[in-house]
């Protein structure tokens, strides 16, 4: 965020000095002078200052309860007045069955003296586990198994910050917003704001939600329905006036991307399936919007104005059926369901990017310095890890502006002869797709 907004400041305070550490060698690779690094307990800090945006992801169920009470002290005391805080935490009833699994590896790695031992224990019980659970029948065996391989397939800080350290502790959504109400924070809405839409919980489950009028209980209810394990909240100052209805001429201003696989061609008033790269999907019915998807699908990564993309769909579609291009609110309430689903991205105003390849290509500063670091991945111009395989790793610290394509193919070539890059992946249709190269 601090290289691709220069014009704002940031403060980033960690426990560990390590991270701290290697955060600072990435700020100082970079040249960036707007950004912070700070190592500190959160029990100690006193006035940080006021920000717009105060982010705390993957931290209050899993510190001790003074660390959470005092998180939320801190966030009522930092925002400024129309500031917003985000705080991720796990949730009851969901977590209840994930915390039968991790009581399990609690168990079988008690005796582990090192993290190394401990997470070399988990993996192993975690393979012995998949195989127990499968021979079982029964729903909860069948659960825990599809658990189990989930577990497996997660990188393995998941695995040891969610089920190995000591502290983790889920909450019900209303004992949270009790407690951050105790320190002047209300209730703004879900980063995932989908979750929040009850009509997708059945006629039954959405009468039983309406029943309650305060949307904290109607919040606590949907949890109970969906069994939601997960929570990414976000908080503003209890002072504050809010405006929770959804003015759809909003979205009308804003620019729309979206990275997504669209189907072959399969006719005139047929469905068509588009697919985003984590494998979900949506069937799209209107061809206005089928249109409108492949225009996004083939600017990618650029954001495009809802105007252009209105313009751009009815092009593709007039001449075949000139009367469903001039069905143009269709077309912009699906998008604008699509973008709250989170399957279309939304930006506040058009951006676009070099799409020429030049004879030396070169990789943006930030990812460079990502690849660089040994990190494993790097961030998208959309704030998305890409993660990177050997080859992936080593084409990127190539992509320094100084290569020819020639020069990068003949290099990249004697690596694969010389077997040093792990070659799985396909890495330069994927960083080009990404946005991540400088054209």
């Amino acid at each position: 965020m601090a290289y691709h907004l220069p014009g704002a400041e940031f403060l980033g305070i960690d426990l560990s000095a390590g991270q701290v550490a290697g955060g600072q060698a990435l700020v100082e690779a970079l040249g960036l002078r707007n950004i912070r690094l700070e190592q500190g307990d959160i029990l100690d800090l006193a006035d940080i200052g006021q920000f717009d945006y105060v982010i705390a992801h993957g931290l209050y169920s899993w510190v001790p309860a003074a660390v959470r009470e005092r998180l939320l002290e801190l966030c009522g005391q930092a925002l400024t007045p129309d500031g917003i805080a985000y705080v991720s935490y796990n949730t009851l009833p969901g977590w209840r069955q994930r915390s039968s699994l991790r009581d399990m590896l609690l168990q079988f790695t008690r005796d582990a003296t090192t993290p190394r031992t401990r997470l070399a224990r988990a993996r192993e019980a975690l393979e012995q586990l998949e195989a127990a659970f499968a021979e079982q029948d029964g729903v909860v065996p069948a659960q825990l198994h599809a658990d189990v391989v989930k577990l497996r397939s997660r990188h393995p800080s998941y695995l040891y910050h969610e089920y190995l350290t000591a502290e983790n502790t889920p909450v019900l959504f209303s004992a949270f917003m009790t407690q951050a109400g105790r320190h002047g924070l209300q209730y703004l809405c879900e980063s995932e704001l989908q979750t929040m839409f009850s009509d997708t919980l059945g006629p039954a489950g959405a009468a039983l939600v309406d029943r309650f009028d305060s949307l904290i209980e109607q919040e606590q209810c949907i949890d109970f329905l969906r069994l939601r394990a997960f929570r990414q909240t976000l908080l503003c100052r209890a002072d504050r006036p809010t405006q929770r209805e959804l003015e759809l001429e909003h979205f009308a201003q804003l620019a729309y991307h979206a990275f997504l696989t669209p189907p072959h061609d399969t006719g005139a008033g047929a469905p068509q399936v588009f697919t985003s790269p984590d494998g979900a999907t949506r069937t799209v019915q209107h061809p206005l919007t089928q249109a409108a998807l492949r225009v996004l699908a083939e600017a990618y990564p650029d954001a495009l104005g809802y105007d252009e993309i209105e313009r751009a769909a009815q092009e593709r579609v007039s001449r075949d059926a000139p009367a469903v291009a001039a069905e143009t609110d269709h077309l912009f309430g699906e998008l604008v369901t699509l973008a709250l689903h989170q399957f279309v991205g939304m930006s506040a105003q058009p951006r676009r990017f070099q799409r020429q390849l030049a004879q030396r290509p070169c990789a943006s500063r930030l990812a460079r310095a990502q690849a660089g670091a040994g990190l494993g991945h790097v961030s998208t111009i959309w704030h998305m890890p890409m993660g990177l395989d050997d080859f992936a790793q080593r084409f990127i610290n190539c992509l320094d502006g100084t290569h020819t394509l020639s020069m990068l193919m003949e290099r990249m070539l004697d690596d694969i002869v010389d077997g040093r890059p792990n070659t799985r992946g396909g890495a330069k249709a994927k960083l080009t797709h990404y946005g991540l190269i400088d054209f």
